[in-house]
């Protein structure tokens, strides 16, 4: 949990605003190198230390006795769902959500003709999204250790319902990934056209598939409803908080006779108040 905590301080700590951005490159975000690559390593080891350690954790408190009496009336439905079709369409989902960001982001910059650069910082953004959700979920499950839908089903193997793996079931790391993944790139692709209409059906298409990917979850019965809403949320957030910390606060207009210029807001003290100073250059 600490690891957890460590993390969550990093992000936000992140700085806001940076003096040096460089607007050229077409990105909406700014990275310093110095504490985003850092940050993605520790993160990804964050994520991978608790499954080296998988095959020995216990089996799901509960065992073969876990009563769906004792689970909510919402999270009660779940029991009995057991779709193979789902639980493969799930798994095809996420890796989708996953690479399409990085594909989509690849062909805007090339018909855009923007530098290399530009995209390098979109790609770190996403990544660092990626994988700050994938160290935090991975952490919490480990924690909470709470057994999946199929624990309460005996239509089950008895292997299946006493695996390691059926103790982390809080909460649904295939829609924290997908959420995190939709609200990241739909947020870059916004700052990037934010006159393209384009914009709404960007987020409603990748939202929607995060919404396909967590249903799917549950159809499958690998996880309760309270386990995808909760991924969904924390994914969201960070998919926003993350990309929102690293927003470019020089970043050229788009439209009409602005487009090129530059557009400065700088917060400015004087004695007995303050305010916003803006520039355009």
């Amino acid at each position: 949990m600490r690891h957890s905590l460590l993390l969550l301080l990093a992000v936000w700590l992140l700085p806001a605003r940076f003096a040096h951005a460089d607007p050229a490159d077409g990105s909406p975000f700014h990275v310093r190198w110095e504490v985003d690559l850092p940050l993605i390593a520790a993160s990804g080891l964050a994520g991978l230390t608790p499954e080296l350690f998988k095959g020995e954790l216990s089996p799901p408190y509960c065992g073969l006795s876990c009563d769906r009496a004792n689970l909510n009336a919402l999270d009660r439905t779940v029991v009995g769902n057991r779709s193979v079709v789902a639980r493969r369409l799930s798994d095809g989902f996420v890796s989708t959500s996953i690479a399409l960001p990085f594909v989509l982001d690849t062909v805007d910059v090339l018909i855009s003709g923007q530098r290399g650069l530009g995209w390098l910082k979109d790609a770190t953004v996403l990544t660092e999204v990626l994988v700050v959700n994938f160290a935090i979920n991975n952490v919490v499950k480990f924690a909470v250790s709470r057994p999946r839908p199929l624990v309460y089903d005996a239509g089950y193997a008895e292997e299946e319902r006493l695996h390691p793996d059926a103790a982390l079931s809080f909460y649904s790391g295939h829609s924290s990934t997908s959420f995190a993944m939709a609200t990241a790139y739909s947020y870059l692709f916004m700052k990037r056209h934010p006159h393209s209409p384009l914009v709404v059906p960007v987020w409603i298409v990748t939202e929607g598939i995060a919404a396909t990917t967590a249903a799917l979850r549950v159809a499958a019965g690998k996880h309760f409803w309270t386990d995808v809403i909760a991924g969904a949320g924390v994914g969201a957030s960070l998919g926003l908080l993350v990309p929102v910390l690293h927003r470019n606060t020089v970043f050229p207009v788009e439209s009409g006779a602005l487009r090129g210029m530059h557009l400065s807001l700088l917060p400015t003290a004087y004695p007995g108040g303050g305010g916003l100073s803006v520039s355009l250059q």
